[in-house]
């Protein structure tokens, strides 16, 4: 249990499309109430008093996602131990990780509509001028972001449970991370 209670840790990850996407807020409304999550809608209230004592729920962003993850993998040679133990829980392996289907053009429908034709178009741009895919990584409205809306660090199994059981009932997905 001592395992558990140190290594899990759960990402709220709200089902895109209910109530959309954070990054289609704008930085304004953001910056407004940082303190409610992108999904204020969701009574995470309810979702706290389940919770033991020594859990953290706490709200996270895209300015944490960038000030916390992005940098390392601007270094020549990136490595996950840098990410693990930022605050906000949210860095993942690989930084495309952080947009729907792990790429980050703009689309507002989860890049159903992607041509391996696009693909190679993006890619052969990204070739040509960098700055065509760092325009994609470095906006916050993007609607392909999808990031938590909450990350969570349980310390017992109940804490789990509460977890998944809300995220059931409020149709989110829960993502394990270790």
């Amino acid at each position: 249990m001592a395992y558990f209670a140190v290594a899990a840790r759960f990402l709220l990850l709200t089902a895109v499309g209910i109530t959309g996407n954070p990054s289609t807020a704008t930085a304004d409304a953001a910056s407004a109430s940082p303190a409610s999550g992108w999904r204020s809608d969701l009574d995470w209230a309810a979702l706290t008093s389940k919770l033991s004592s020594s859990a953290s729920l706490i709200d996270t962003s895209y300015v944490n996602y960038t000030n916390e993850c992005m940098p390392e993998f601007s270094e020549p040679s990136p490595t996950n131990h840098a990410l693990i133990d930022q605050p906000s829980g949210m860095c993942l392996p690989h930084l495309h990780l952080g947009w729907e289907m792990s790429w980050p053009r703009p689309s507002a429908n989860g890049h159903m509509n992607q041509t391996f034709d696009q693909l190679f178009q993006d890619i052969l741009g990204l070739l040509v001028d960098p700055s065509y895919f760092e325009s994609w990584t470095t906006d916050p409205t993007n609607p392909s972001l999808n990031l938590p809306s909450k990350v969570l660090f349980p310390v017992v199994a109940s804490d789990v449970v509460a977890a998944v059981n809300f995220a059931k009932e409020h149709r989110s997905t829960v993502l394990k991370s270790v």
